[in-house]
């Protein structure tokens, strides 16, 4: 089977963590041949996906990268250029050879009959002299006369090859330009339906996380996973307008897939709240496993030289849901805080570093440095920000705590991080 998933908002942090481990799962599975992976332009250089998809049968595409351009239009485009170019060159040469013969001609033309100016500028008089010359020539047989006919009539020749050159010309053109308009239609049926455009040879497209993802019918069966009912739930993480939109935009994800999957019962329920009985025939696939241990020596780990060797984790972005609010308002009173420091990690907790009035521009992350200048904590003593940390670190930060606190209101399938700490021994 080969399978495309659709994930082109791919970020970093516990969804992209998840997407990670997952596709990990999917290439080592025998009944997998090939595995697509749609992303966005903006993780080209990813170090997360190039080490996933290293040595590996995953192809990866990059959104609308690239559908600017077609092989075969672009060869009959260069091709109908190259001929233009040849006539284009065959017309210089022509009028090249037009002048010098015209030249020659002037030369030896002494008398009234033999020169090309019109008779008093009447009209149609440079007709009526030719007449006359090839009349003169066949009574007088005068030699130069009849080069000078001669040439005339190579001329007149000539110059039926530049006009045809010049149609041929404005032939290539038009195959041009019905190429870049075939082509402009093929970028509008593409960004119509891109999903089908990259699915051509896969079997079932995967959506992994239609989190503001354009909903796309496709042709081929599909899946769509729904990890959690955050944006809906907490709508302040996103605003009004964007919630409303996600809402509609779910819906149609529910109505139009072809199985619909999410990670716990939990979900399922908060779906069929929202969008009815259609919710019914969901399929719960709870999370198996955690990643594999990546670092075994805590004392060779990069991050350990700025730690303390003794702390209290919590792993999340800065989401409203993710309850920072509440945590460091309970850490502030917190009796020990000075022995167990509080790390945070997880996207957009380095923007805890700034300080009054350098507020970021991300509400909930200005809200948590008001927070924590108002509550007198001080950074790099009493927490730790570290922001975005890659994999191979997560589970030694996990493992090297003293405990691992999980205040967040939501969580999809559960939480990958309780399910590490239970897993290392950590409370």
């Amino acid at each position: 089977m080969n399978i495309l998933i659709w994930f082109p908002r791919y970020q970093k942090g516990g969804g992209g963590r998840l997407f990670i481990n997952l596709v990990s799962s999917l290439e080592r599975h025998s009944g997998i041949e090939k595995i697509g992976l749609v992303l966005s332009g903006e993780y080209k250089n990813d170090d997360d996906i190039r080490t996933l998809t290293k040595d590996k049968n995953i192809q990866v595409y990059y959104y609308l990268e690239g559908i600017e351009s077609d092989p075969m239009i672009e060869a009959s485009i260069a091709h109908a250029e190259k001929k233009i170019a040849g006539f284009k060159k065959e017309i210089t040469e022509i009028e090249t050879h037009i002048s010098k013969i015209q030249t020659e001609i002037k030369s030896t033309s002494s008398l009234w009959i033999m020169n090309s100016e019109k008779i008093f500028k009447i009209p149609t008089t440079r007709t009526l002299k030719r007449i006359l010359r090839k009349t003169f020539y066949r009574k007088t047989h005068i030699k130069h006369i009849k080069d000078i006919i001669q040439k005339e009539e190579q001329t007149e020749k000539m110059r039926k090859g530049i006009d045809a050159a010049v149609k041929n010309i404005q032939q290539n053109e038009d195959k041009i330009r019905n190429f870049r308009e075939a082509l402009q239609n093929r970028i509008k049926e593409i960004k119509n339906n891109p999903v089908d455009y990259y699915a051509d040879d896969y079997d079932v497209v995967y959506f992994f996380w239609p989190h503001f993802i354009d909903f796309y019918k496709t042709k081929k069966p599909s899946v769509c996973t729904f990890q959690d009912v955050v944006i809906l739930d907490f709508p302040e993480n996103v605003g009004g307008a964007n919630a409303r939109n996600f809402w509609e935009t779910s819906k149609k994800w529910i109505e139009e897939t072809t199985v619909v999957v999410t990670s716990s019962n939990y979900i399922k329920t908060r779906l069929t709240d929202m969008f009815g009985d259609r919710c019914n025939s969901i399929t719960v696939v709870p999370h198996r496993g955690s990643p594999v241990e990546y670092y075994s020596n805590y004392n060779n780990f990069p991050l350990s030289r700025n730690l303390p060797s003794e702390y209290i984790v919590y792993p999340g972005n800065l989401g409203f849901h993710k309850n920072h609010y509440n945590l460091l308002i309970a850490y502030s009173h917190f009796k020990y805080r000075s022995r167990y420091p509080l790390v945070l990690f997880g996207v957009f907790t380095e923007y805890l570093l700034q300080e009054p009035p350098n507020y970021p521009e991300l509400l909930n992350c200005a809200r948590l440095v008001a927070l924590i200048k108002r509550l007198g904590l001080k950074v790099n003593e009493d927490y730790y920000p570290l922001g975005y940390v890659k994999d191979e670190e997560v589970e030694l930060l996990i493992k090297n705590a003293k405990a691992l606190v999980m205040p967040s209101l939501a969580e999809g399938g559960g939480s990958y991080p309780v399910e590490e700490a239970l897993r290392l021994g950590v409370p």
